[in-house]
């Protein structure tokens, strides 16, 4: 089961549409649609809000598959947590922390940069 359709059954099983999780991201619902249909990957930021949204956990939403055993439907009525049981897409979430901390080395390293040119234009000063 791909992303996309993972995020379509959690949303289905939280009973909410795609407008109300698109309003809840702040992304129009033909986004939201290309994104449960697989046409485009959701960055890291946007899963993390729609885990937020649908009040799951990221590895809940990542290890959602067809034999998944949910909360029973009395529980989930209750307000029952959403559970997931199964550690099939440990490879997914090593990918997206992977992608998470690269994006991360790419700003530590641009402030590390302005760091730098910073110091480098106040020493400079100093000597003027």
């Amino acid at each position: 089961m791909n992303i996309g359709e993972k995020i379509r059954k959690a949303r289905e099983f939280k009973d909410v549409s795609q407008q109300y999780l698109a309003d809840q991201l702040n992304i129009s619902q033909k986004q939201l649609s290309r994104i449960e249909n697989d046409h485009v990957s959701p960055t890291f930021e946007t899963l993390e809000k729609i885990c937020e949204s649908l009040d799951i956990k990221l590895h809940e939403l990542l290890q959602l598959n067809e034999s998944m055993v949910f909360n029973s439907y009395t529980q989930h009525q209750r307000g029952g947590e959403f559970a997931a049981y199964n550690n099939t897409d440990v490879k997914q979430i090593e990918a997206l922390y992977k992608q998470l901390i690269a994006e991360k080395e790419k700003v530590i390293a641009l402030l590390e940069h302005e760091i730098g040119r910073v110091q480098k234009r106040s020493n400079k000063n100093k000597r003027s």
